[in-house]
Parts: structure tokens; C-alpha cells; sequence
């Protein structure tokens, strides 16, 4: 691995080249760097991009201190966000992401690891104008467009980046946004068949405080399915506290469908012909989460475990009819 000791004098040949991850160092975090190449990103998630790439013996690595993130995007071209995905887990948020991916003039990222590390690790104690620049200079440097037609670009956030929802916002304002949410009964029954990553943090209490502010002995007093619940509440009450500052919109997952595409692509500033609008649609033939094309099958699960009923009843359920409430209709009726 290169090892860059003055960032101001390697950064113009990190044209072009992803940060892809952040780590400590003395005495500033250090940002590692990565040569994409021509295919982009193909997989529908950042990481399995970054390890098909990073098995490639011919694959370029880089090392700078963190503050490159604020220089790249002086000297580099690199384009401003179109707009931002946020989802409370199993919502179709990854669809979604595929579907804009399908447009050759889109650029999509897709849960990148050093955004998530931004908002919780290792800079989130900096004074917030230092943090906000580091972040701005984080995104820009992802915005660099892998293929010439690239003039679009979209970042789907992971579900637990909706509890840092303000603070990204406010970091780029003007962006639009929407978050799609899901009946919290299939969401849970979903993530407690195939956990996501923020209910895996359940057996690893100090990092579940860290990334999603539960204090570890909260987490020893919850069962797995109220632990659940609890996050998943949070990640409602944020996506109902953004829905009042306008730029966004909240999308049930039962509204995604083709022909919800054009008022999706209407929001986020797109005017999609019928070429691009065909290309997208046939993302929904396919498992979105799949790396080689599979037919998507819906989800259909057993009988319901009165303990997932009892989890969304109260709270959570009232929360789903406040967003059901301020939803916009994206197909007419």
C-alpha cells in the first residue's frame, strides 16, 4: 500500500479514485483510496464492489490523511448529489437504488462504508463546521463519475444513517430526498430471518452505542425482538421528524412499482424518456440484493409470531399511520 505523507501533493493523482475506507492515525484519521476502473459499480452494494476490486492483483491502493477528502474536490471534478435514499430496512430501498443504476447517465451509491464511519467513527467529535466540510468533501469525492456519460449522482444511505438524517440534510441543502418505509410487522419478520447489520450490533452492545446511541445496558434488558422494535422506532421517529422540512418525500414500500418511476425521477429533477423508464423498470423482474441476476420472488412469511405482533403494536404502529398520513400518492388512483 502507498503511503501518501503530505496529501496536498498526492491529490491530484487521486483523480478519480474512491475513498473506501477511514481509520485512526496519529495524529489525524487516514483515508484509504482505491482505483474503481471502467466497470464501475456493478454489484448493489458498495463493498462487494470494493472486494470484487480489491481481489484484481492489478488493483491501486492509496493512503492519505483525511483531510484529502476536503482537497480532492478542489482541483477534481466531481458531481453534486441528485439525491438521497433513506430507508427503514427492507423497504425497497435497494430496488430503488438499482433502478436508477440502470441509466447509464446515473452514478449510484450504495451504503458506502465511509459514510457510515463519518457519522459514528472516527471524526464525529470535530467541532460540526469541521465535521460538515469533511463530510461535504466525503460526498464529493464519491461523486466522481466513473464513465463519461455519468451527470447524475444518487447515494443510498443504510438504514441506520435516518438517526444522523438532520445532520446529512443540513450538510446539503436543497437535495432531494425521500425515505421509503415499510408495515414494521414485515420489516421485523424480514430482518429477524436475515438480521442487517444494525440488529447483528444486538450481540455487540458497545458498538450497538456507538452507532445507533443505545447505552449498552439498555440493549441487556431487551429481548432480540424488543431490541428490534426499539431501532426500528427510532428509525421511524426520524423519517416522521425530516417529513416537516420539506425537499422529501416518504414512499410505502407497496408504492414502488414501474410506474411509480416517473414521479420518483420527477422529484429527484430527472426527466426520464421512455428508453430509460424501460431500463428501469426491469429492475423489478430481479432479486435486488443479488449480485447475479435472479428472479425476484416476494417475500412470504409463516405465520405470524405473536411476539412481532405484540413488538408493533402501540408505538410503532402509530407510528406507521403518522407516516401513512403525510405519504404523497406517486401514482394516480
Amino acid at each position: 500500500m502507498e503511503q501518501a505523507q503530505d496529501p496536498t501533493a498526492a491529490v491530484r493523482a487521486l483523480t478519480g479514485w474512491t475513498p473506501f475506507f477511514l481509520e485512526p492515525g496519529d495524529p489525524e484519521p487516514v483515508a484509504h483510496w482505491l482505483e474503481i476502473g471502467p466497470e464501475g459499480f456493478l454489484e448493489p452494494f458498495f463493498e462487494r464492489t470494493i472486494e470484487r476490486r480489491s481481489a484484481d492483483p492489478n488493483c491501486r491502493v492509496a493512503s492519505t490523511k483525511i483531510r484529502a477528502l476536503e482537497l480532492l474536490p478542489r482541483v477534481a471534478p466531481c458531481l453534486a448529489p441528485s439525491g438521497f435514499i433513506f430507508h427503514t430496512s427492507r423497504a425497497g430501498s435497494t430496488l430503488l437504488a438499482n433502478a436508477l443504476k440502470a441509466c447509464a447517465q446515473h452514478l449510484v451509491i450504495c451504503e458506502a462504508t465511509p459514510i457510515n464511519q463519518m457519522l459514528s467513527w472516527p471524526v464525529r467529535q470535530q467541532e460540526p463546521a469541521a465535521w460538515q466540510r469533511l463530510f461535504q468533501g466525503l460526498v464529493a469525492c464519491l461523486g466522481q463519475a466513473q464513465e463519461a456519460a455519468q451527470e447524475r449522482f444518487f447515494i443510498k444511505l443504510v438504514s441506520h444513517n435516518l438517526l444522523e438524517i438532520e445532520r446529512i440534510l443540513n450538510a446539503f441543502p436543497g437535495v432531494p430526498w425521500v425515505v421509503l418505509y415499510r408495515d414494521p410487522l414485515e420489516v421485523l419478520a424480514s430482518a429477524l430471518a436475515r438480521p442487517p447489520r444494525w440488529l447483528r450490533l444486538y450481540e455487540r452492545p458497545n458498538d450497538a452505542a456507538n452507532e445507533l446511541g443505545l447505552e449498552p445496558s439498555e440493549i441487556a434488558g431487551l429481548s432480540r425482538v424488543d431490541y428490534a422494535a426499539r431501532i426500528l422506532t427510532q428509525f421511524c421517529e426520524n423519517a416522521l421528524g425530516a417529513a416537516g422540512r420539506g425537499g422529501g418525500l416518504l414512499v410505502n414500500y407497496r408504492q414502488l412499482s414501474p410506474a411509480a418511476l416517473q414521479p420518483l425521477g420527477r422529484h429527484f429533477g430527472l426527466d426520464l424518456c421512455s428508453e430509460q423508464l424501460a431500463r428501469m423498470a426491469e429492475a423489478f423482474k430481479f432479486d435486488a440484493k443479488s449480485v447475479t441476476p435472479r428472479p425476484f420472488v416476494a417475500e412470504t412469511p409463516d405465520e405470524v409470531d405473536p411476539a412481532l405482533s405484540q413488538a408493533c403494536a402501540g408505538s410503532l404502529e402509530a407510528l406507521y399511520d403518522a407516516l401513512e398520513a403525510r405519504r404523497t400518492p406517486l401514482v394516480e388512483s
